[in-house]
Order: C-alpha cells, then sequence, then structure tokens
C-alpha cells in the first residue's frame, strides 16, 4: 500500500533535479521571427522597365506574413501618365503587396526576380521593418521622384544604410565606374529612339562626376553595394547577403555591360543630310518647279518635327522638375524657332521671297546656336556628353542653310521681282 506514494516521491524528486539542471529556455529576441532579403528585379521590355527595379521582402515567420516593400509605385493607367512624366510631377509612392502576387507580375512580364537575404541582428530587422512601415502610413507614403537621386533603389539603400548605422556609406568614397549618362545609354542602347530622346533630354548634370554610393540609383549596382558590403557580429565580420536565390529567370538578352560608341552613326546622319539638303537646293536653282516643292516640302517636315522636339526641350530644360533635365546645351541645337522653317515651308513650294527669306533665318539661327553650343562644349570642364548630337546638329544646319541660299537665286523663286520688271517694261 505504500509502494505507489514512495515510487511518485521519487519521481517527483528526479524531475525537480533535472528541472535544476538544465539551463533556463531561451526568451526569443524580438526581430528573430523576421527574414529581411533585398529583391532585384531585371530590365524588361517597356521603357520604364529599362533600368530594373529593387525592392524590399520582409517574412515575418510569427504573423505567417510576406510583405513586399515597393518605392516604384505609380498610377500606370493614369490618364495624365507622359504629360506628368514629362514635367516630372508623376507621384509615386512606397506599397505593400504579397510575395506571391509580386512574383506572379515579374513572372508575367518576363523579368528576372533575386532574392537577397540580408545579415542583420534582431534589433536592425526591428529596426528597418519599422522604419518601412512608417514610411508606409498614407500621410508618409509620397514623395517626389527624381531619375538619379531618390527612386526606388535608392530610397532603400538609404533606408538601410539607418539600419546598419551607416555601414553602407563608409570612407573612403569610391568612385563610380561610369556617369549617370553613361549608364543611361548602355542600358537603352537596344531601343535607337529611346537611346536619342533620353540622350538629347538629359542635361549637364548627368556627366558630373559621381560616386559609388551615388551609382546605386541603379538596381543592379545597389545589389552590388550589398554584396560588396560587410557586417561586423558578435566579433564575427560577415558578409551582408547571407544568402540569394533565384526566384524568376530573365527572358530577355543580359544589358549591355559598357555604353555603345554612336557618334559616328550621328557625324553620318547629319552630314548625309546636310548635304542632301544642299544638293536639292542647287537643283532647286535650276527652274525645275518638282525640286522647289520638294524642298519646301522638306522644311515643312523638318521645321514640324524638330521645331516641336525643340519646344519640348526647352520645356524640360527650363520649366519641368526633371533635374536630369537641367542645364541641358542641347536646347541650343534645336531652338524653338525651327517652327519657322515649318511655316515657310509652304511659301518656299510657291517660289515666294519672303518664304526664302523666314527659311534662311531660322536655318542660319539654329546654325549659329550650334556653334555656340559647340564652344560651351570646349569651355565647360568637364563638359556634357553632347558631341554625338554636335556631329549629327551642325552639318545639318549647314546644308539646310546652303539649300536656302541656293535655291532663292532661282529667278521663278522670285515672281515679285519678275512682275515688277514687266510692269516698268510696259510702262516705257
Amino acid at each position: 500500500m505504500i509502494v505507489v506514494p514512495r515510487l511518485f516521491r521519487l519521481l517527483l524528486a528526479v524531475l525537480v533535479l533535472v528541472m535544476l539542471a538544465s539551463p533556463p529556455l531561451h526568451a526569443a529576441e524580438p526581430g528573430e521571427e523576421l527574414t529581411i532579403s533585398l529583391l532585384t528585379m531585371g530590365p524588361g521590355a517597356h521603357p520604364f522597365t529599362k533600368f530594373g527595379h529593387s525592392a524590399i521582402w520582409v517574412h515575418d515567420e510569427a504573423a505567417r506574413r510576406d510583405d513586399v516593400y515597393n518605392y516604384g509605385t505609380f498610377a500606370f493607367d493614369s490618364k495624365t501618365l507622359l504629360l506628368d512624366s514629362v514635367a516630372g510631377k508623376l507621384p509615386y509612392w512606397l506599397s505593400v503587396a504579397g510575395l506571391r502576387g509580386t512574383v506572379h507580375a515579374y513572372e508575367q512580364q518576363g523579368r528576372s526576380l533575386l532574392a537577397s537575404e540580408l545579415e542583420l541582428t534582431p534589433s536592425q530587422r526591428v529596426h528597418l521593418h519599422r522604419a518601412l512601415r512608417e514610411n508606409a502610413r498614407p500621410e508618409n507614403r509620397y514623395y517626389r521622384y527624381d531619375y538619379y537621386r531618390d527612386n526606388c533603389a535608392t530610397r532603400l539603400r538609404d533606408i538601410v544604410d539607418d539600419s546598419l548605422g551607416g555601414r553602407l556609406k563608409r570612407p573612403p568614397i569610391e568612385p563610380a565606374s561610369m556617369s549617370y549618362r553613361e549608364h543611361t545609354h548602355r542600358l537603352v542602347a537596344d531601343n535607337p529612339l529611346l537611346y536619342a530622346g533620353m540622350s538629347l533630354g538629359v542635361g549637364r548634370q548627368a556627366d558630373t562626376q559621381v560616386s559609388f554610393w551615388d551609382e546605386a540609383w541603379l538596381p543592379e549596382r545597389l545589389h552590388e553595394m550589398f554584396a560588396r558590403t560587410t557586417v561586423t557580429h558578435d566579433g564575427k565580420t560577415l558578409p551582408l547577403i547571407r544568402s540569394e536565390r533565384e526566384l524568376l529567370p530573365s527572358r530577355f538578352p543580359p544589358p549591355r555591360t559598357t555604353p555603345p560608341s554612336w557618334g559616328g552613326y550621328y557625324a553620318a546622319l547629319g552630314l548625309t543630310l546636310g548635304l542632301s539638303f544642299a544638293g536639292l537646293g542647287l537643283l532647286a536653282k535650276s527652274g525645275t518647279r518638282a525640286f522647289r516643292v520638294t524642298l519646301g516640302a522638306l522644311y515643312l517636315l523638318f521645321g514640324s518635327l524638330l521645331g516641336l522636339l525643340g519646344c519640348m526641350l526647352c520645356y524640360l530644360t527650363f520649366f519641368s522638375a526633371h533635374s536630369a533635365a537641367a542645364s541641358n546645351y542641347n536646347v541650343l541645337l534645336l531652338p524653338p524657332w525651327l517652327l519657322a522653317l515649318s511655316a515657310s515651308g509652304i511659301g518656299v513650294a510657291r517660289g515666294k521671297p519672303r518664304a526664302f527669306r523666314i527659311a534662311r533665318w531660322a536655318t542660319l539661327s539654329a546654325l549659329c546656336s550650334s556653334t555656340l553650343a559647340l564652344v560651351f562644349h570646349a569651355l565647360n570642364s568637364p563638359p556634357q556628353a553632347n558631341l554625338q548630337e554636335l556631329a549629327f546638329a551642325l552639318p545639318l544646319w549647314l546644308g539646310m542653310a546652303l539649300s536656302t541660299r541656293q535655291a532663292s537665286e532661282n529667278p521663278t523663286a522670285r515672281p515679285a521681282l519678275v512682275l515688277r520688271g514687266l510692269r516698268e517694261s510696259d510702262a516705257e
């Protein structure tokens, strides 16, 4: 009858001894349930996606959540998307989406997606997560997007650097491998029209010397910065990127590693057009009406296209909020008064002397302003990297100016003078 109580007491004593001998259970530190990764998205087909993208993926094991924080969100279906983009007033904001939807969206676009888990302490994870959530609040989420200096990558660079106590931006400051313009050229080189437009619309600030820190405006360079950064935890030096895995492959060829050298093509095109206009002016001088009409039609076409482009360029340079478009001497290559050349086209086709004078004024003034742009290029240090645009514009305007002079020497292009001579002879 007393065996059971003795056995119970013995088991209880053994249990107490085991509990006393065991180390205390480790209380989970806040942040240990979080895993934070940099998401690097490759370029796509649309012009807005040519430069790639960056986001932060926060996995919360306790809450069973996977949130993707994306600073590159804008209203892609906005009716004023193009106008807002040109004005530099397209609103961007920080959005929060699920990982599954994010992966699906980039899979549909055929773009690569790389997840890089970051080596952060629990307290750093909490700090970063708290900062992201604070930024995602409705009153904080919107910001003024800047193409080179304040975008989806630079925002992540800054917020991660703050969580690391300035570890990313440590001295010495390493120079960048390329300028803003050179990176832009190499990433849009597969689209010649986009290349020409961006090269024309970007000003001198894109050619200033920048550091590796500034170069992280590109998602691929942000990833490289993280990959080259080390952190110290418990006396151990570890890489900031703990591990990586490819979530999606790319269906596009890799972008160029260096910018193309197309100055020769620009010069050849400008010279060809210039010689063609000069030759057409000589033919129009012979008195053949078809050549004069053709010349007038080309004045109308080139004056309209280049004049409107010049007006847009002036707006970008002087009135838009795009800092990248400021101090752009390319406005001298395509002055807005080229619209006068368009207005003279019909008159030139009809042989009106006044139309020839207007065309001559427009083309000569464009030639003078382009020459002034060449002088600025020679005097500035560093100069704006627009030699290819200069190589196109100078021979074009020279050839067009010659064409206006040659064609206006045709007697049929001066009907008023002919009529006046006939009246004088009749009076005699």
